[in-house]
């Protein structure tokens, strides 16, 4: 058994995610576990890559054209490099803020 510490990373493609992305994001802040956060937008024309932009997510944007859901998360868990990647949709709402920590433990252990 190792004694490296994972590192962990959250995907969240969006797409006028206005509505809900703040919430997520408040949400899963107040994890016990640390974690990497992407928001990778396709060209939205409401205010999600503010929310973006305000969060300490790292944001990237493509356009709306070059979006694929399997080619899309490649670039994404690529661009977080991380040994764990969760992703979540932009209207998935959390329950609390261990929803991540919950979702890799098994692979933790």
């Amino acid at each position: 058994m190792t004694n490296k510490k994972e590192s962990i990373g959250l995907v969240i493609p969006t797409r006028n995610a206005e509505a809900t992305l703040a919430n997520i994001l408040v949400i899963l802040s107040g994890s016990s576990i640390e974690f990497n956060t992407l928001i990778i937008d396709s060209s939205s024309d409401d205010k999600t890559l503010s929310i973006a932009k305000a969060s300490n997510a790292r944001h990237s944007v493509i356009s709306q054209a070059d979006f694929n859901h399997g080619a899309t998360r490649e670039y994404a868990r690529k661009q977080l490099d991380c040994d764990i990647v969760v992703f979540l949709t932009q209207d998935a709402i959390p329950v609390n803020a261990e929803l991540i920590a919950k979702l890799v433990q098994p692979l933790l252990d």
